[in-house]
């Protein structure tokens, strides 16, 4: 079993986030570009994930925050891997970076949950939504 840890990404639908997104993307790569357990993608050919945290359940941050609803994973057990130490540090940047409306930090064995906005169902549902965007983004760049 074990316990999860994170934050839910809180953007509204409308707010135009691609500067900041970007900055963060770019904080993240510059804190882990020599990290061995973190890989870095440049282009959204591997199922749009830009960065991929290589312990726990392997949580990842997508090129599109559109698409993006929660970082989090297993931080307890025999094979979480230090997943702690990355979703605490990954939180922290996202926070310094949009702040704590759009970042809700939440730790299932301390209790604060609360902040969890999205359920997994709506976590799921925006993956396979966001796989379905890049299939007919591939698509349509293959057909021009």
């Amino acid at each position: 079993m074990g316990y999860d840890s994170g934050f839910d990404f809180c953007w509204d639908g409308e707010s135009d986030l691609d500067e900041p997104w970007n900055a963060f993307l770019d904080k993240i790569r510059t804190v882990y570009k020599s990290d061995s357990n973190v890989k870095l993608y440049d282009s959204a050919e591997n199922r749009g994930i830009a960065v991929q945290f290589q312990v726990g359940e392997a949580p990842s941050l997508p090129f599109h925050y559109q698409y993006f609803k929660r970082f989090s994973s297993k931080v307890s057990g025999i094979h979480c891997g230090g997943a702690e130490d990355y979703i605490n540090q990954v939180t922290e940047i996202a926070s310094d970076i949009f702040g704590p409306v759009i970042v809700r930090p939440w730790n299932e064995y301390s209790k604060v949950i609360d902040n969890q906005v999205h359920t997994w169902t709506e976590v799921y549902d925006t993956d396979n939504n966001y796989q379905i965007f890049l299939a007919a983004s591939k698509t349509k760049s293959a057909n021009s």
